[in-house]
């Protein structure tokens, strides 16, 4: 997984709530945040100039089934000439993001992981082709990379807050400490003409800056932005 792969999972659209976050984070409250499908065009930007390379969708449902665990259900999908095109399906546990299911699809490199009791297993690919067993622990408090920006959108934002949890990638084995913090409010111009009202909150991961814009209204993302270089970013924008 590439750097930018890496920072690009935080920029998801999700509900729940994580009991590994910093103690100054009194409730992420699920009600904040609403089930549905979601669309965001992505564009490279330099020198202040957005070239259009693709769009990404985001659709999260609840599933409620009679004496089951309330379940998450994420589908994200991109098209992207930038960085290629991918699909994630992520199912978890509600309130805590516990993971119950992972699949991945981007070009080659799949993966398709089931959580069984306090034990993720299933397996992954790579460039070549070939499949390999995966299998580690999933420690309580631990949540998948991708459900991080869940945190962002739901937390009770204030000047001064930080957000904090120890988020995992399966497809590299690989453990984070991710940490959002408060940098302001702003307006922003969505495609629509339409100006929101957002809480500005910048996060870091793998050594790349990612900024995500927050609705205060709706909890919406209405903006990511991921700063690939000093002179290059990617941006998403509802």
């Amino acid at each position: 997984m590439t750097r930018s792969r890496a920072a690009w999972a935080l920029l998801v659209i999700l509900l729940g709530r994580v009991p590994a976050l910093d103690a100054q984070v009194e409730a992420i409250d699920v009600s904040r945040l609403a089930p549905g499908i979601d669309s965001m065009a992505i564009l490279l930007e330099r020198g202040g100039m957005g070239i259009p390379v693709g769009t990404l969708w985001d659709e999260v449902a609840v599933l409620r089934e009679p004496g089951q665990p309330l379940l998450l259900r994420r589908v994200y999908r991109t098209v992207n000439r930038a960085t290629g095109s991918h699909l994630d399906t992520t199912v978890t546990t509600l309130p805590d993001l516990r993971l119950r299911y992972h699949r991945t699809i981007q070009g080659a490199v799949l993966d398709s992981l089931v959580a069984t009791g306090d034990t993720l297993a299933g397996w992954l690919s790579d460039s070549t082709g070939g499949r390999r067993p995966f299998r580690r622990a999933l420690p309580t408090g631990q949540v998948e990379m991708g459900l991080f920006d869940l945190l962002i959108r739901a937390a009770p934002w204030a000047p001064g807050l930080e957000v904090r949890a120890e988020a995992f990638i399966p497809a590299v084995d690989t453990t984070f400490e991710l940490v959002a913090r408060w940098a302001g409010e702003a307006d922003v111009t969505l495609r629509s003409g339409e100006v929101a009202a957002c809480w500005r909150i910048e996060s870091e991961v793998a050594g790349l800056v990612v900024t995500s814009w927050v609705d205060r209204r709706t909890r919406a993302l209405t903006k990511g932005r991921i700063q690939l270089t000093p002179e290059l970013a990617m941006v998403m924008l509802r």
